[in-house]
């Protein structure tokens, strides 16, 4: 508890104890601002009591201040003299002059350590007094906020927050006093306040009184108590005195947050008695119930249904939002160590936490545990960042979930899908590559394969994984989706940077100058003249991050391909672009707020215009990051080489031949992509490879890659080429200039119909030595 010190070091100035020479140069302002003649009688006008007003007696009080003299013996010269001297003078009744003192005060603009030091000396109470008082405004109320901000700006240091907890069972006036401070601190209060409740319940050091009185206060900060109680509450180290305290304080706080926190320790059959009584009775406070017999499953469907609600939500893009603050309790130190997490961390950790206390409460319901592990998943997803690998090894959610068994680990990816928790689905797939079997690609639980709906996923990175798990899964001719799966390769081969787009519009030359308009912001763009086309197109492969369908589409009215693009998996959460005349705007817009991350705008329409127009579009629907993109291609080239190995009827690669076909030239897949294309007996697969040896020439590798290809697909196939295409290979042949390269293509030549294959330059055939005569 602050005490007045019993004597005051004379040193102290405005701005701290500090250096002589620094003393003088920082209370330089504060010295101008005495240049005002405090020493004589105030001149202020006295600030009188608004209920005053306009009576006599308030008019002679003034008359009074102003010709009374100045009753302070010295002039003030620090932070605690002036607070002190306006305090004597509001008790005086010379409010004017006190006014006064404290404007002089806050004009010399005192530093933080001044404004502490002084409150530690002082005490907070009289800082309330002054703020209080209606004849001191607004000076007194000004001087209290920079007191608040000066400690919030400390970061709550323990000493004080000490000083002011302890001061909650002290008198009244102090009482009042340290409530209203640490009510003011708010969440910089809550932890510490935590901590000493704890220690209150100590069976030797406790205080029952202090309990009391900190519970009453955690309880009318309400929400902001709510984060450090309940990682108290969870931590399974803190004593049961300690858990039963903050049961009992998250009680008083009236959140619905408190109230999920409390229904697991209030129901779960595992838990200890005393926290469990402590807990039933917290809800029994929230709720105004009088029982909560026969509540356990009632409360473990709350938490599932809170955890469900929480995995719907998509993952959020960063858009600036403050980290949410969260604790994690070291019992044996009795510390809460900040652990804030981004919002779209923090939400999946309340889902990890809601599903496994509904687990916990009914474990005897296997669906509960399918929920804790695709919520623990999603978690554990989004702490290590999309696209990426998760942790393995021991304790970890890796193991504990191929610990579960790929029974458990499907269904966790079914409800995943259900939810539309991409991240959970992804997590999912990733343990599951771990154990690639056939059975993986089975019907669970009399629908159909959730590895085939994961095909199928409007999200790109649930795609990939599962085209990859299928592919790995070698499921033989049986397997009637190979198709889309070699699609997702395919259109992982050429996705582009800036995301994937599609333009819907019959007339090619309007839909030239909108394809145009998204490729200056970074998308590489379908274009399509029909509705089912672009359907098509936006459906398969790694899918569109936008599609812009202009009024007049053919096929289908505009209405019913968005209700078509909407009504698919794949789609239903592709950003949409509607785009026509401006009488058109009213449908339009009316089909684009229906279908929801739509926009219309008219055309043709300013490049900036568009862009602000499908900017919160882009926020919603985040590309892949570049990094993965590039993973993705080339781990997709390489599971189309390895595909081209089988018998080509589970996996038909010859849809990939455009796709492959653009993506041969590039060193980094070309010879993973070489392979992919000499499986396939298709003239332009073949046509593909030679135009890369004839005309694309992209460096030796690749064309070296492709020479091998093409000799074997020459082979395998017979030759599928022109004359014309065969005479530009012997002609390169002949012209090759690095060494393994010609090699190559001599070899080709050589494979090709009616070989004659043109010798190098340097070769010459030996001279045929005479016959002698017989």
């Amino acid at each position: 508890m602050p005490r007045r010190p019993a004597e005051r070091p004379a040193a102290r100035t405005l701005f701290g104890r500090r250096s002589t020479a620094r003393r003088f140069l920082t209370a330089a302002p504060l010295a101008g601002a005495l240049l005002c003649p405090l020493s004589a009688p105030a001149q202020d006008e006295p600030v009188a009591d608004p209920s005053a007003a306009g009576q006599p007696a308030a008019a002679a009080t003034g008359a009074a201040e102003i010709d009374a003299p100045n009753p302070l013996a010295a002039e003030p010269g620090t932070v605690e003299e002036f607070v002190s001297a306006a305090a004597r003078l509001r008790r005086v009744a010379r409010p004017g002059l006190a006014r006064r003192y404290l404007r002089t005060l806050l004009d010399s603009q005192p530093s933080d350590d001044a404004l502490l030091e002084a409150r530690d000396a002082l005490g907070p109470a009289i800082f309330f007094e002054l703020a209080a008082d209606p004849q001191l405004r607004p000076e007194g109320q000004t001087l209290q906020d920079r007191v608040r901000e000066a400690v919030l700006a400390r970061g709550a240091d323990p000493a004080r927050l000490d000083g002011l907890i302890d001061a909650l069972i002290a008198n009244q006036r102090e009482r009042e006093a340290a409530t209203e401070a640490l009510t003011g601190l708010g969440a910089a209060a809550t932890p510490r306040l935590t901590e000493r409740l704890v220690a209150s319940v100590d069976a030797v050091t406790g205080d029952a009184d202090l309990t009391e009185a900190i519970t009453r206060l955690l309880g009318r900060l309400r929400g902001l108590s709510v984060p450090p109680l309940t990682a108290v509450l969870r931590s399974p180290q803190a004593p049961a005195a300690a858990r039963a305290a903050v049961a009992a304080a998250l009680g008083t706080t009236g959140s619905q947050e408190a109230l999920d926190a409390l229904l697991t320790p209030a129901f779960a059959p595992d838990e200890t008695p005393s926290v469990q009584l402590a807990a039933q009775a917290g809800l029994l406070r929230l709720t105004d119930g009088d029982s909560l017999r026969g509540l356990a499953d009632a409360a473990a469907d709350r938490l599932k249904q809170r955890a469900e609600t929480l995995l719907s939500d998509p993952p959020a893009i960063d858009s600036g939002a403050a980290d949410v603050p969260l604790y994690r309790y070291d019992a044996a130190e009795n510390r809460l160590i900040p652990a804030p997490l981004a919002p779209a961390v923090a939400g999946r950790y309340r889902a990890a936490t809601a599903a496994a206390g509904a687990a916990r409460i009914a474990p005897h319901r296997e669906n509960l545990h399918v929920l804790e592990l695709t919520a623990a998943l999603a978690y554990e997803a989004s702490l290590a960042g999309r696209g990426q690998f998760l942790p393995r090894g021991e304790g970890t959610v890796h193991r504990a979930a191929l610990s579960a068994g790929s029974t458990r680990l499907l269904k966790a990816l079914q409800t995943a899908l259900d939810l539309g928790a991409s991240d959970a689905a992804a997590a999912a797939l990733q343990v599951l590559l771990d154990v690639p079997t056939p059975d993986l690609l089975r019907p669970v639980g009399g629908g159909g394969s959730p590895v085939v709906q994961a095909l199928r996923s409007p999200a790109a990175e649930v795609r990939f994984l599962a085209a990859l798990l299928a592919a790995r899964a070698n499921p033989g001719p049986s397997f009637t989706e190979g198709a889309e799966v070699v699609a997702v390769f395919a259109g992982a081969l050429t996705d582009a940077p800036g995301g994937q787009a599609v333009v819907i519009d019959p007339n090619p030359e309007r839909g030239s100058r909108m394809a145009g308009l998204l490729q200056g912001f970074g998308y590489r763009v379908d274009l399509s003249t029909s509705a089912r086309d672009g359907f098509q197109r936006a459906a398969s492969g790694s899918g569109a991050d936008l599609v812009a369908i202009q009024a007049n589409v053919p096929d289908f009215p505009v209405s019913s391909l968005v209700a078509n693009l909407r009504a698919d998996a794949r789609t239903r959460a592709v950003p949409l672009v509607l785009y026509g005349s401006e009488r058109l705007e009213p449908p339009l817009s009316a089909i684009a707020n229906r279908a929801g991350e739509a926009v219309y705008t008219e055309f043709p329409v300013a490049a900036e215009t568009l862009e602000r127009r499908i900017a919160p579009l882009r926020q919603v629907a985040e590309p892949l990051p570049d990094d993965l993109k590039a993973e993705q291609k080339r781990a997709a080239a390489y599971a189309l080489s390895r595909l081209a190995a089988g018998d080509g009827r589970t996996f038909p690669l010859g849809g990939a031949v455009q796709e492959l076909s653009a993506a041969v030239s590039d060193p980094t897949v070309s010879a993973n992509v070489s392979v992919a294309l000499a499986a396939i007996p298709d003239a332009a697969a073949q046509g593909s490879l030679a135009e890369t040896l004839t005309v694309v020439r992209p460096g030796p590798d690749a064309e070296l890659a492709a020479a091998d290809a093409l000799t074997q697909s020459v082979r395998r196939y017979g030759s599928l080429l022109s004359d014309d295409v065969v005479d530009a290979l012997r002609r390169q042949a002949a012209a090759a200039q690095d060494p393994q390269v010609r090699d190559a293509l001599l070899t080709l030549s050589a494979a090709l119909p009616d070989a004659e294959p043109p010798l190098p330059p340097d070769v010459t055939l030996p001279v045929q030595a005479a016959v002698p005569p017989q």
